[in-house]
């Protein structure tokens, strides 16, 4: 999680460069959702708040009914 910090202060390419780097890593079926979500985020405070959603989610503390989940 440590290589999440400071994402949300990065230039937007260059957070989303990070984000591609972090997701490309992941073996998950959900994979080429956050990648095109990140591709599509406005700002790198979004890129860090889909970052950051996907380590909830991976250790078990995102919300059952949320959006994202499903």
């Amino acid at each position: 999680m440590s290589n999440l910090a400071g994402i949300e202060n990065l230039p937007l390419a260059d957070a989303r460069a990070k984000a591609v780097e972090i997701v490309s890593k992941l073996k998950s079926a959900k994979k080429d959702k956050l990648l095109r979500d990140v591709q599509k985020a406005p700002t790198s405070a979004e890129v860090s708040r889909i970052l950051w959603m996907m380590e909830l989610a991976k250790s078990g503390l995102s919300s059952l009914d949320s959006s994202w989940s499903k």
